[in-house]
């Protein structure tokens, strides 16, 4: 939740910017900037509420001993890959 209001509040200080854009002829900046940062959460609270009432409660998946390898291999593969770009990029600098 934080982080989400971080950011809205970022990108609202960044939208507000000098306060002379048309929007802002209808309404204060700040009535503006609170209505719009409003919508974003009523409708995560209103998706939240519907997907509860829609989906059944599951279970979570537990992946087989298969799976784990995979996902396994997988982090060894991109950690691999990322030491070899980093050492590229090292030589290089």
């Amino acid at each position: 939740m934080v982080p989400g209001a971080l950011a809205g509040g970022i990108a609202g200080l960044l939208y507000l910017g000098d306060g002379n854009e048309r929007d802002f002829q209808l309404a204060a900046p700040l009535l503006a900037l609170v209505l719009f940062a409003w919508l974003f959460i009523v409708d995560g609270l209103v998706t939240a509420l519907v997907v509860e009432r829609v989906e059944p409660p599951l279970r979570p998946p537990r992946p087989s001993t298969t799976g784990y390898v995979l996902i396994g291999a997988a982090t060894l593969l991109t950690l691999a890959a990322f030491g070899i770009d980093a050492g590229h990029v090292l030589d290089a600098a």
